[in-house]
């Protein structure tokens, strides 16, 4: 239709800092709140203090753009908090540098790290209440933490429906190309297709759920 749309979500969750996750989750937002608040407010330009300052401000104000609840304040906070402390991390890095980091084994660490501290973000941001928090954050260790019956349970089952989907994104990261499935040969490329077809047509969700961005 003639209408050209950024690029808006690139692997998000193959990154291994937050500065990274930021720059590949909803980019058309990230890079306004870096135009219109971090920029302003200063950026990088008036020392290592004033930057993670200006940081933890404005994550803080990107949380409250998705609503005026607590929240909404803590998972800025907390977002604002994970670009503070790697910050600190890139800072000490450039002072001693270490080629260990660069290992294939300890980059695929930080990738599974960076993943479960977003996650525990999406906790927070999901959350009705401060004290819904506490009580999510509790079931983690609970009835519903790694090692139980019905964690064990949830977790077959994301493992079938997931798995495939994680195969193809992690084969679209490793190739860097978002539209790489539509290179391979022909049979490979149909089967894929047809499986997932298959898969949404079984367990797809067709109650006509509002636009989550509606929300806010």
């Amino acid at each position: 239709m003639g209408i050209e749309l950024n690029l808006n979500f690139r692997f998000p969750y193959f990154v291994r800092t937050s500065a990274e996750f930021w720059r590949h989750w909803h980019i058309s937002l990230s890079t306004w709140l870096r135009d219109y608040l971090y920029i302003p407010l200063g950026g990088n330009r008036y020392g290592p203090a004033r930057t993670k300052r200006n940081l933890a401000l404005t994550m803080i104000l990107g949380g409250l753009w998705h609503g005026a609840a607590w929240t909404y304040i803590l998972w800025g906070t907390y977002q604002g908090a994970l670009l503070m402390a790697f910050r600190s991390g890139a800072e000490w890095l450039v002072r001693r540098p270490q080629t260990w980091l660069e290992h294939p084994w300890v980059r695929a660490l930080g990738v599974m790290v960076m993943f479960h501290l977003t996650c525990y973000g999406w906790l927070i941001f999901r959350a009705h209440s401060v004290s819904q928090i506490g009580t999510l954050t509790a079931s983690l260790s609970g009835a519903y933490g790694y090692g139980s019956p019905r964690a064990a349970a949830y977790l077959m089952q994301l493992v079938f429906f997931a798995g495939p989907l994680l195969a193809i994104h992690a084969y679209e990261a490793w190739r860097d190309d978002l539209m790489v499935i539509f290179k391979l040969p022909a049979a490979v490329r149909y089967t894929i297709c047809a499986l997932l077809v298959y898969m949404t047509m079984l367990w797809g969700e067709f109650g006509g759920a509002e636009f989550i961005y509606f929300r806010f």
